[in-house]
C-alpha cells in the first residue's frame, strides 16, 4: 500500500534539496526546555507575530545536525501541516547566527509514567489518534521511523494525541535504501534490528504495537528493552520464538543472529506469565480479545504480515467494549 505514492507526485513534493532556509531574526522568548536529544533542544517559546500577537509555540534548536537533514524534516512537516489534527502545525524554519531552528505548534505532553492512569478507553482513543497520524504520513509517502513514547504529545485535558519529531522521517521510494541507525532500540521493528535497509511503512506499525503494550501494561516498559540490538532480539524471541527471526533473515537475505532455539508463545500468555500480582489485576481490565488481536497483528515479525495503519483504524478494538 502506498508503495509508489511519491513516484506519482511532482518533484516539488519530495525534493527537499530545494528547500530554502532563510537567514532571519525571529522575535521569540524562550520560556522553558521541553526536551533534549542528539539533535539539540526543544523549547517552549512565546513567538510574536508581525501583528504583535504572542503565541505559545515549540522551537526546535538544532545542534550539529546536517543541513540536509534539517531540510528533509522541514519539507516533511511542511507537507503534512494541516493534513491531520494529530500532527503539529509547522510554522517556519530559519537560521540566525548559524543556528538553525524550527518553529511549530506547541503540544502539551505527559511523561510515560502517567500511562498507569490510562483506562482502556483512554488507550483506545490515543492509539486511534496515533494510527490516524500514521495513516496521514503513509498515504502521503512518508515513513515516520521513530515512533516511541517521548515522541507522542498526549494532552489528557482534551484526550488528544499528536505525533512529534520527524527528524528521522523519510520519503519512501520502493528501491531506496535508508539508514538503519534510526529510532530507539526498544521500539525498533525487527527488520531494522536485522539491518534491512529497504524498510517501509510497517516499521511504524511495529513501534505502535510497542507503545500500545506500554500503555496496556506500563510495568512492561522496563522489559523488552535490550542493552543492544542482539540483546533486544533475544528478548523479543521470548514471545515471537527464534524461528520467526530466522525466517525473517532468510526471506530478506539478512545476517542471521544465530539465536538459541525458543518456541513462540502467544503475547497474552507471555505478558501474564511475566506479570506481578499488580500487573495481573490490570491485565483483567485492560486485556480484551480484540485488543490482543490488534496487538499481535501490529507485532508481527514479518513486515508483510503486519497490519497497516488504514486496516488497523477499522479494527474491532476501537468499536467494541
Amino acid at each position: 500500500m502506498y508503495a509508489t505514492i511519491n513516484e506519482t507526485r511532482p518533484l516539488t513534493w519530495w525534493d527537499y534539496d530545494q528547500v530554502v532556509i532563510s537567514e532571519k531574526i525571529v522575535d521569540y522568548e524562550k520560556v522553558t526546555v521541553l526536551g533534549t536529544g542528539s539533535f539539540g533542544t526543544v523549547y517552549l517559546v512565546y513567538y510574536q507575530s508581525r501583528a504583535g500577537t504572542k503565541h505559545k509555540c515549540a522551537l526546535k534548536e538544532y545542534i550539529d545536525v546536517d543541513v540536509k537533514d534539517i531540510k528533509r524534516e522541514t519539507k516533511i512537516l511542511s507537507n503534512l501541516s494541516g493534513k491531520s489534527k494529530y500532527i503539529p502545525l509547522f510554522y517556519q524554519t530559519f537560521v540566525t547566527n548559524n543556528i538553525y531552528s524550527l518553529l511549530m505548534e506547541y503540544c502539551p505532553q505527559v511523561p510515560p509514567h502517567t500511562y498507569y492512569d490510562f483506562t482502556l478507553d483512554h488507550i483506545r482513543v490515543y492509539i486511534y489518534h496515533l494510527l490516524s497520524a500514521l495513516e496521514t504520513c503513509h498515504s502521503n509517502g512518508i515513513v515516520h521511523a521513530d515512533v516511541k513514547p517521548s515522541n507522542l504529545a498526549i494532552d489528557v485535558s482534551t484526550q488528544t494525541l499528536k505525533l512529534l519529531d520527524f527528524g528521522h522521517s523519510i520519503f519512501y521510494f520502493k528501491d531506496h535504501k535508508s539508514t538503519c541507525y534510526v529510532g530507539t532500540v526498544a521500539y525498533k521493528a525487527p527488520e531494522i534490528l536485522c539491518k534491512w535497509a529497504n524498510y517501509s511503512y510497517p516499521v511504524d506499525l511495529w513501534s505502535t504495537g510497542r507503545v500500545m503494550l506500554d500503555m496496556l501494561i506500563p510495568h512492561q516498559m522496563n522489559r523488552l528493552r535490550g542493552k543492544n540490538i542482539y540483546n533486544q532480539v533475544q528478548q523479543l524471541t521470548e514471545f515471537t520464538g527464534s524461528l520467526a527471526f530466522e525466517t525473517l533473515c532468510e526471506t530478506y537475505q539478512l545476517p542471521n543472529f544465530k539465536l538459541s532455539p525458543k518456541p513462540p508463545q502467544s503475547l497474552p500468555k507471555y505478558v501474564y506469565t511475566n506479570a506481578t500480582p499488580q500487573e495481573k489485576e490490570r491485565y483483567k481490565t485492560h486485556f480484551t480479545p480484540a485488543g490482543m488481536d490488534l496487538l499481535e497483528r501490529l507485532l508481527s515479525v514479518d513486515p508483510q504480515l503486519r497490519i497497516s495503519a488504514k486496516e488497523a483504524l477499522a479494527h474491532p478494538f476501537f468499536f467494541t467494549k
